[in-house]
Formats: C-alpha cells, structure tokens, sequence
C-alpha cells in the first residue's frame, strides 16, 4: 500500500473495510462526562463528542444505562454518519475516570511454562480485589542484565464494570475489541 498514491491508496482502504477484509475500528474514550470517539478514514480524522449528564457514572458504575447508551450512538452518528447507523463498529476505549489499578513487580529473569506461573502467582498476590471479581493482564515492561531481573507490569479492573460497559457498547452497536487506562 505504500507505493499506490494517496487517492487510489484511500479507496482501497474503502473496498477493504466495506469488503469487511479490513474492518473499521474506531478509538473512544470514555470519562465521567464526556465520551469522545475518533477515526482515521484513510484521508482525515473523524471525530465526534458527547457531554454526558451528571450521574451516569457515580463511583466507577454505571448507573444510567439508558444515557449512555443513546450518548454512545449519537458519538457514533456524529464520526460515522446514518450509513453505519445499525452497523457494528469495531472500537478500542480507554477509561479516564475508572479505577484501573496497575503494579509493577520484578522477577527473576526465567523462560516458559515458568515465568507464566511466576507471574499468575505474583498477580494473585498483587491484585486489590479479589482475583475471580477482576480481568487482569501483564506484560513484560524491562529486562535488566546487570541484576538478572524482568519487569512485569500488571494492571487490574473490576469485572461487573467491564462487562456492563461491553453490554452498553453492544447494545450501541459497538464491540469493545481492547479496554485500556488513559495513562496507557
């Protein structure tokens, strides 16, 4: 694709995604007020925002379902247009106003089967919930030579909001395909 010119280049991207060989993913971030939603349509940004009314989010819950969800479609109708009105799009969100605990620990540089246990382990023990209410992911952050250790960032969320949120974004014909905290 880099050596077909810009405007040929743009159409293509077109056939691939309307030919769901490339599907359209959008980005959103998602705040006790605001939702904001962006695209890249090959040529130029798209991006659309909602201010969300006071109380949809109270303590890191959802507690106005029927809100976010029409705040969700009107983010969509305004970077999409009518066109995607009742098609699902693919989107990566982050949270800024939700609790996503993260931790950094080091291990012994180990390989295989090992360090996944060592690291399944040291989460468990890290974790501020409890492990069966939480999604939780890692990766490896550092290798350190000198002192034979790896850095392992894990990072924790609560699971009812997850899947409340997945359900919400669904219902707006969305599908969460990567959750992540802004700070990442």
């Amino acid at each position: 694709l880099q050596m077909i010119p810009s405007k040929l280049n743009y159409y293509f991207e077109k056939l691939l995604a309307a030919t769901r060989v490339r599907p359209i993913i959008g980005g959103m971030e998602i705040s006790n007020s605001t939702i904001r939603l962006a695209y890249f349509d090959g040529r130029m940004w798209r991006l659309g925002g909602v201010r969300l009314l006071p109380g949809v989010f109270e303590d890191g819950k959802i507690k106005d379902r029927g809100h976010l969800i029409e705040a969700l479609k009107s983010a969509k109708l305004q970077v999409f247009g009518k066109k995607y009105d009742k098609r699902r799009v693919n989107v990566v969100a982050s949270l800024s106003s939700v609790n996503i605990y993260s931790q950094v620990f080091r291990l012994p540089i180990i390989k295989g089967e090992s360090l996944d246990k060592a690291i399944e382990l040291n989460i468990q023990m890290v974790t501020p919930l409890d492990s069966s209410q939480a999604y939780s992911g890692w990766q490896i952050v550092g290798e350190d030579k000198r002192t034979l250790q790896l850095g392992i960032l894990a990072a924790f969320i609560d699971r009812s909001l997850v899947d409340e949120l997945s359900k919400a974004l669904l219902d707006a014909e969305f599908l969460l395909i990567a959750l992540e905290s802004r700070a990442l």
